[in-house]
């Protein structure tokens, strides 16, 4: 049954994705390497296996173009949603019905690449879905707090991931086996209880759409708008930066930091959860108070640092560095609210024109460019050397350090995109630096006693006012 009422419908967005980012988390990363492994996958497979999301990207545009075309965009995400989410199920059988041999790690990359293509039909139908269903004056609130929401539900999860995958390494092949295809199954059902979820939200343009537009205008349409190019600019420009540093930040902390790994975990994961969960809230609502540019300048120069942070750290000088990694990682959660609203603006219907082409436009274009930065941070990678080192002001650098500075610069040179741009209603930048300290002073109060409020409120409950407790007297 469909829901009529609009704040429903957004808590219905809420807890799906709760039950969305806790599939992917059990399927995502570590577990995923260590099935594969299982399964007998060659170490040079796996360089296939990273790049199957990239390569899943590529249906967004042809998924975009036929519902633009046909419409029944709900229908598409609810269908495909369970298709690709059962999948799950199927690959978490194949080492009990496979034998030993190619066909097991085979069979993973079959039903994998399957998994990541029909993934990326449903992804900007439903994305443009709530684009539209999600109010533009509450954008930024609404995706910041629904990030929050989601992970404090993943905090939990991660840190039993971690000691469940701990566990079943050291308990022998066939029950780490069992585990793994448990976590997997695990996730299937938690992905389709996310998108049984979706089914009663209605979806404002769920029928053909009245006006047919060409193909060639679906494609070449965002590409001719001047804000939208703007956003793809920027948007690819930060993902090329951002790949100069994470690409080899893991294998610093370990080679030179000489971290363990369950340090590594902690520090990386856990204790950064702890920062980006209030976060979300308030850069969601910063964003919405002055508006996306100003609040993106502001974060993208709080992110800038990262890279020195990181070069910076030694076996025996990391902490300190650490703790201000912790406030850029805070300040990445700006860019990511900022950037996800900035999209949302584009994917809104317009005249009954779904907008979920310009969704696939974008993540195919940052799927190429992904690809194009890992090949380049490779190539330069081999041309310095692995085992190089120099120094720069008396300060010892490495490849590692070499490519986190670049990280810096090319994080700096994305304000190139912003500061030009002239976003209507948005508070002028000297505006929002003015008002930032105080605003994030005051939020970051506020989410820091909420828990505590909440639990005065049901332990002890609310006190009415001694006025409201006066009677008059009875004859």
């Amino acid at each position: 049954m469909a829901i009529d009422n609009r704040r429903a419908s957004l808590q219905r967005f809420v807890v799906s994705y709760i039950f969305a980012l806790s599939a992917y988390y059990i399927t995502a990363g570590v577990a995923q390497t260590q099935f594969a492994k299982q399964m007998g996958m060659p170490d040079q497979w796996f360089a296939v296996l990273g790049a199957l999301p990239m390569i899943g990207s590529l249906m967004q545009l042809p998924a975009s173009i036929i519902s633009s075309k046909i419409g029944r965009r709900k229908l598409t995400v609810i269908c495909m949603g369970l298709f690709d989410r059962a999948l799950w199920m199927g690959i978490a059988a194949i080492p009990w019905i496979f034998p030993d041999g190619p066909w097991r790690w085979g069979g993973m990359l079959v039903m994998l690449t399957t998994l990541y293509l029909t993934v990326n039909i449903a992804a900007p139908l439903q994305q443009a879905w709530m684009a539209d269903v999600v109010p533009p004056r509450i954008t930024g609130r609404f995706f910041g707090k629904m990030r929050q929401i989601g992970q404090i539900a993943a905090f939990g999860l991660i840190v039993l991931l971690g000691w469940a995958l701990d566990y079943a390494e050291r308990s022998g092949a066939e029950k780490f086996r069992l585990i793994l295809s448990s976590m997997f199954v695990l996730s299937a059902l938690l992905g389709m209880t996310e998108v049984a979820l979706l089914a009663p939200i209605p979806d404002p343009l769920n029928k053909r759409p009245a006006v047919q537009l060409k193909l060639s205008h679906l494609i070449a349409g965002p590409l001719r708008d001047r804000q939208f190019a703007r956003y793809l600019a920027f948007n690819c420009s930060a993902t090329f930066a951002n790949l100069f540093l994470v690409t080899y930040v893991m294998l610093y902390l370990i080679d030179v930091v000489k971290l363990s790994n369950s340090r590594i975990n902690l520090l990386m994961l856990v204790i950064p959860m702890i920062f980006t969960i209030p976060a979300y809230a308030i850069w969601g609502k910063f964003i919405d108070r002055v508006g996306i540019r100003s609040a993106l300048i502001l974060a993208m120069i709080g992110v800038a640092p990262s890279g020195i942070t990181y070069a910076m750290m030694t076996p025996d000088s990391w902490v300190g560095w650490y703790i201000l990694q912790l406030f850029v990682s805070a300040c990445y959660c700006g860019v990511e609210v900022a950037t996800l609203s900035w999209l949302m603006s584009f994917g809104r219907s317009k005249d009954g024109v779904p907008g979920s082409n310009y969704i696939a436009v974008s993540s195919i274009l940052n799927g190429v460019v992904g690809l194009c930065a890992g090949a380049l941070v490779g190539w330069t990678v081999s041309k310095i050397g692995t085992h190089w080192t120099g120094s720069l002001l008396g300060i010892p650098l490495t490849y590692h350090r070499v490519l986190m500075l670049i990280s810096v610069g090319l994080r700096l040179s994305t304000l190139a995109w912003l500061l030009p741009w002239r976003q209507e209603g948005s508070m002028s930048l000297r505006y929002a630096v003015k008002d930032a300290p105080g605003f994030f002073a005051i939020e970051a109060w506020k989410q820091v006693w909420a828990p505590f409020a909440y639990l005065r409120k049901r332990l002890i409950g609310s006190r009415q006012p001694a006025s409201d407790l006066e009677t008059t007297s009875v004859p």
